[in-house]
C-alpha cells in the first residue's frame, strides 16, 4: 500500500523528492512542555519530524484510538515554543498516523499517513504564508480510491484507479492546519456540491453594500437580527440560537452599537443577514460605519420579517397591518427595516410598505 501512495505523490509532484528524516530524540523543551501539561497525559509520542526549512518541528502523538499532532515554532529565545495542536485536522484510528516532510523545488509539505488493510488515508500539507494549508488527499478502500485537490475556494475529485476526473466542487473551503475537521470534510463530489457554498450576488441597494472579509479561523459567534443581544435571534434545526463560523465566507455590510452587520451561509440553499459583536473583526479589517435612513414606514397588510431574503424567506416574526416600522434601506424587491417593539431587524418585501405614511393608508383586510 505504501508503494501506491509514493507512486501517487511522484504523479502529483511530478519530481523526485527530498525526504527530512525524523527526528532521533525530541529536544529538552519539547520534552519539557508535553511532560508538564495535562492535555498530554496518557500519549506517547508517534513520531516526529525536525522540517528545517522553514523551522517547524511536528510531533505526531497516540493514545489508544486518539491521535494527536502538536506543532512548534522557534520562540523569542530561539528555542522550540508551541504553535498549535489538532486531532481534528488528522485520521483517527486503531493503528498508527506517520507524519514525513519533504521540499519540492522549494515548496514545503507535510505528509500524513493512516493505513489499515484495505483503508488507507493520505493528506498532504503545504506550507505558505505563515502556516500550513491543505493541498491533497488521498482516500481508499475496499470499494473505491478517490484523489482529492484541496484549494481555498475549489475541490477537484478523481477516481485514483482510472485517473478519470470524478468533478469539481466551488465554494469557500478551510484549509488552514489550526481550523481543519477532517470528520465534516467532504469526501464526495456530491457532499462537496451540498455544502460548499459562495456569496451570492446580491441585488442593488445603496444602504447595504457588504465586504469580504477573512476572519480568523476556528471561531464562533452568536448571531442576532440587529446590533445587541437584546434582538431577536434566530435559531437552527436544533432549536438553538444562530451561531456564525468563520471556517466559511462572512461579508460585512458595516459597523454600528458594538456590532457589525453580516451575510453568511447555513447551507447551499440558506443564507442569513444578522449582527455579531464587532471585536470579532481581525485587526487589521477596513469596515466602515452602517449609514440607514431611519424613516417610518407603514405595513400595509399582514406580513413577515425574513433574515434571508434571496433564498428560504423563512419567517423570523410576525408583522401585522398598521405596524409602524423604521425603515432602514431597500436591497432589490425587499426594504431592510426593523421593529421597535419586537426588537427585530430583518427584510420585509417592499411592496408590502408605505414608505410616505404622512399620506392616507388603506391597509387590507
Amino acid at each position: 500500500m505504501k508503494r501506491i501512495v509514493s507512486f501517487l505523490l511522484c504523479l502529483i509532484l511530478v519530481c523526485a523528492s527530498l525526504s527530512f528524516a525524523a527526528a532521533d530524540s525530541v529536544p529538552a523543551e519539547i520534552s519539557t512542555y508535553l511532560s508538564t501539561h495535562n492535555t498530554y497525559n496518557g500519549y506517547k509520542i508517534e513520531s516526529t519530524v525536525d522540517y528545517s526549512p522553514v523551522n517547524y518541528y511536528f510531533v505526531m502523538l497516540r493514545s489508544g484510538k486518539n491521535h494527536m499532532l502538536v506543532v512548534f515554532k522557534p520562540g523569542k529565545d530561539g528555542k522550540w515554543a508551541y504553535w498549535t495542536r489538532t486531532t481534528k485536522a488528522i485520521p483517527q484510528g486503531d493503528t498508527a498516523v506517520t507524519i514525513d516532510a519533504v521540499d519540492v523545488d522549494g515548496t514545503y509539505g507535510l505528509y500524513v499517513t493512516y493505513e489499515k488493510g484495505d483503508t488507507n488515508r493520505y493528506y498532504a500539507w503545504k506550507y505558505g504564508k505563515s502556516t500550513w494549508n491543505l493541498y491533497y488527499m488521498y482516500l481508499e478502500d475496499s470499494k473505491e480510491a478517490v484523489m482529492i485537490d484541496v484549494r481555498s475556494a475549489s475541490l477537484t475529485y478523481t477516481n485514483a484507479k482510472t485517473r478519470k476526473k470524478i468533478g469539481t466542487a466551488n465554494g469557500t473551503v478551510q484549509t488552514d492546519l489550526r481550523y481543519v475537521n477532517l470528520s465534516g470534510f467532504p469526501t464526495t463530489l456530491k457532499s462537496a456540491k451540498s455544502k460548499l457554498t459562495t456569496p451570492p450576488v446580491l441585488p442593488y441597494s445603496n444602504e447595504l453594500n457588504p465586504t469580504s472579509i477573512k476572519f480568523t479561523g476556528g471561531k464562533r459567534y452568536e448571531v442576532y437580527s440587529g446590533p445587541g443581544t437584546d434582538y431577536v435571534r434566530s435559531v437552527n434545526s436544533k432549536g438553538k440560537g444562530a451561531v456564525v463560523s468563520t471556517n466559511d465566507w462572512i461579508e460585512v455590510f458595516g459597523y454600528e452599537n458594538g456590532y457589525i452587520m453580516i451575510e453568511y451561509a447555513i447551507s447551499k440553499d440558506q443564507m442569513r443577514f444578522g449582527y455579531i459583536r464587532e471585536e470579532s473583526l481581525p485587526k487589521d479589517a477596513d469596515v466602515d460605519r452602517l449609514w440607514f435612513n431611519d424613516a417610518v414606514a407603514v405595513v400595509l397588510s399582514d406580513t413577515f420579517v425574513t433574515d434571508d431574503p434571496l433564498f428560504t424567506a423563512g419567517s423570523l416574526a410576525k408583522l401585522s397591518a398598521g405596524t409602524e416600522v423604521i425603515w432602514l434601506g431597500t436591497m432589490g424587491d425587499w426594504a431592510y427595516i426593523e421593529d421597535s417593539a419586537q426588537k427585530v431587524r430583518g427584510f420585509v418585501k417592499a411592496e408590502l410598505l408605505d414608505l410616505n405614511p404622512e399620506y392616507e393608508v388603506e391597509f387590507a383586510e
